[in-house]
């Protein structure tokens, strides 16, 4: 139960918190349904006691109905990062709290209580002290803490999505030079872009935090992922000829006039 005080390690048959069943009692129990290719949505309430020293209001503890959730994508991550993090793992129930804290098109549940209508920077920042209790490795939890803020400041007003253009242009033009430093064994010019992320960061504003994470995982995320995108981007060239050439069958014409090419999941 999560009235006691020991606390066993991270596992899915016996101890989940900060999550639990409705009821408190342990583990809990993480059902979804699947309602679209990339989307599930919660069919059994979770409760979550917040960790102590993580952002929120007065109450520490909420139940997340099914209703507030009928639909998730849980973690948004480009199929090409998928090495680093999946959808689906130790990170769920952190990502179905997240979903429902931010508000989307709809705005919060009716019934959300208000002192959890926090704003989109404390949803994020709640966000990553959960991956943290839920024992997901320490550099991990920070770099999908950074990726969900590149979210917030993409939506901040006015100028978030202009600083997420310029940080990227600054991160390419570090990479570079960071290349170029190395291959030239300019010494000096290799700090000047080891350094650049710290100075960069003040383009997120207050998520400046999160900026210097992503600064630095913006290596880790191009030297991880780049062949993975790219030999994506061919698989989705050859869907591409594999369908026309399909028309080419005469049993097979009148279906593949009539349908536009299939979309590969995560281009849709």
């Amino acid at each position: 139960m999560l009235g006691s005080t020991a606390r066993m390690p991270f596992s899915w048959e016996r101890d989940t918190r900060p999550f639990a069943a409705a009821d408190g009692a342990q583990p809990a129990r993480v059902v979804l349904r699947q309602v679209g290719d990339d989307h599930v949505a919660l069919t059994e309430p979770i409760r979550f006691d917040r960790p102590p020293g993580a952002p929120g209001g007065d109450s520490a503890l909420i139940v997340l109905k099914p209703e507030w959730l009928p639909r998730s994508d849980l973690l948004s991550v480009p199929s090409f990062l998928g090495w680093f993090a999946r959808r689906l793992g130790r990170h769920t129930p952190a990502a179905l709290l997240h979903d429902v804290l931010i508000p989307e098109s709809s705005g919060w549940p009716d019934d959300l209580p208000a002192e959890w209508r926090l704003a989109r920077d404390q949803v994020d920042l709640l966000f990553r002290e959960v991956l943290l209790a839920s024992e997901v490795p320490l550099v991990r939890a920070y770099v999908l803490w950074a990726g969900a803020a590149t979210g917030t400041r993409a939506r901040s007003r006015p100028w978030g999505l202009v600083g997420l253009a310029a940080w990227f242009a600054l991160a390419l033009a570090g990479t570079a030079l960071l290349v170029y430093a190395l291959a030239a064994a300019t010494w000096w010019l290799a700090v000047v872009a080891l350094v650049a992320p710290v100075p960069a960061s003040a383009l997120w504003g207050r998520q400046w935090g999160a900026g210097i994470v992503a600064g630095y995982a913006f290596w880790l995320a191009l030297g991880g992922s780049l062949p993975g995108f790219l030999a994506y981007q061919v698989y989705v060239a050859i869907e591409w000829v594999a369908w026309r050439l399909r028309r080419l069958r005469p049993a097979n014409r009148p279906i593949a006039e009539e349908l536009p090419p299939p979309v590969p999941y995560d281009k849709r």
